[in-house]
């Protein structure tokens, strides 16, 4: 199987007849896949604490670019840095694994939060998976059974 991997660094979009609206996406899950460096950033939401502390500070008048900066400053764990080459690769890696997991018969997704490939929907689901997570010995058996097979 040849896996085919699209990067860019235009933000992708998808429409949700749902809510009658697009969401901005980090990949799109097909053949090829298609990954957004653009995405990655803009993509997963905050976490629910900073997103509160980013109201609390704009309710008190602060300036957005101010705003920014303090949530970057109490929630530097949460930022995903698209200039860092190794932050975009590992995450990048993490789209065609989905995408092959999924052509071999297998979930694409997992339900294990530190697997890359969690299907990460806030920030710090995208660093804790597709950053700094690992296989899951579930995928892991997975991957060598395939590659056995091949």
């Amino acid at each position: 199987m040849r896996l085919m991997l699209w990067v860019t660094r235009r933000l992708l979009l998808t429409y949700s007849p749902e809510d009658y609206r697009y969401h901005a996406r980090f990949a799109v899950f097909g053949y090829p896949t298609l990954f957004s460096v653009l995405g990655l950033s803009y993509a997963p939401a905050p976490s629910l604490e900073s997103s509160l502390f980013a109201r609390a500070l704009a309710a008190k008048g602060l300036a957005p670019s101010a705003i920014a900066a303090q949530v970057d400053r109490e929630y530097a764990d949460e930022r995903i840095d698209i200039d860092d080459p190794a932050t975009v690769t590992r995450a990048a890696a993490s789209a065609p694994l989905q995408a092959s997991a999924r052509a071999a018969g297998g979930e694409a997704f997992c339900t294990t939060a530190s697997c890359r490939l969690f299907n990460p929907h806030r920030k710090p689901e995208v660093v804790r998976s597709m950053v700094e997570g690992k296989l899951c010995a579930a995928h892991t058996a997975f991957f060598r059974r395939r590659g056995a097979a091949s």
